[in-house]
């Protein structure tokens, strides 16, 4: 189940851009604080309190390869 804080963010060290995808548990529970981290340096580039986690992959990977060809 996909969470209200999908988003996209541009990491601020090496300036991907990362979709944050909040994954809900669904379960009963409190909530905690989770980071989401850039899959391409490893920042943290999003946190916030939820009952589930952060899923995160970089979104510009088909762009940057037609530029560089």
């Amino acid at each position: 189940m996909a969470g209200a804080r999908n988003q996209e963010i541009r990491c601020e060290k090496c300036g991907k851009l990362v979709f944050v995808f909040e994954q809900l548990l669904g379960g009963i529970g409190c909530k905690e604080r989770e980071e989401a981290y850039c899959p391409n340096c490893g920042n943290e580039v999003y946190a916030a309190m939820t009952d589930g986690t952060f899923l995160t992959k970089i979104i510009e990977e088909a762009n940057e390869q037609s530029v560089n060809n």
